[in-house]
């Protein structure tokens, strides 16, 4: 009987770590778009995601889908631009009170050109790709 719950339990954990891989890597670049974007360091981007995600009842790898969406221009579903606005800009403010941010004005302008329309104040964002034609703004 041990070995056989024994055998369960590591059946599922092989299970877990095979989604974790799979999973993986549209977080990191999901992470690494933010870093870029907004300046923030991989631990900040992360924060903000798993904000977001906890905050919109979403999966994480569908945040991290979405927040890549938008570097190919495809907008973002409106529940989670709303969250991501607000989850940013806490993480901008937080980085900012630890004396190792930028103020979240020069993060919302230092935005890549794939986000432009984009901003970290949770009262002005547009992550919907409308105006992000040719000239990027």
């Amino acid at each position: 009987m041990l070995e056989q719950a024994e055998a369960e339990s590591l059946q599922k954990e092989i299970e877990q770590l095979r989604h974790a891989m799979s999973t993986r890597p549209v977080i990191d670049i999901a992470c690494g778009i933010l870093m870029a974007g907004w300046s923030c360091t991989p631990e900040e981007a992360w924060e903000v995601l798993v904000r977001v995600s906890q905050h919109s009842n979403a999966k994480l790898r569908d945040v991290a889908e979405a927040v890549m969406a938008t570097a190919r221009q495809e907008p973002m579903p409106a529940h989670l631009q709303e969250h991501l606005a607000s989850a940013s800009y806490e993480q901008a403010v937080a980085a900012v009170q630890a004396g190792h941010g930028r103020s979240p004005d020069v993060l919302a302008g230092r935005l890549p050109p794939d986000l432009s329309q984009a901003t970290v104040r949770p009262d002005a964002v547009n992550l919907s790709g409308e105006g992000l034609g040719e000239g990027g703004t």
